[in-house]
């Protein structure tokens, strides 16, 4: 999957950096993704309930995804 030119459904900027968060809805094997390991950290699938759960363990509010 190609994401070059799609912008991030979600940005969150810090004081050290942002995140970009990408929402996709695609059949794909995660480990056939092609990874830029200086610009990537890790990718998950995850549901919406998975990612409600990690929002609790981080300064995220659960409103930018609801």
């Amino acid at each position: 999957m190609d994401l070059h030119g799609k912008r991030p459904s979600l940005t969150i900027n810090f004081s050290v950096g942002f995140d970009d968060y990408y929402l996709v809805e695609v059949d794909l094997n995660i480990m056939e993704l092609t990874l830029q390991p200086e610009e990537v950290q890790r990718v998950k699938w995850a549901t919406k309930e998975e990612i409600l759960t990690i929002i609790d363990q981080e300064p995220y509010h659960k409103s930018l995804i609801e």
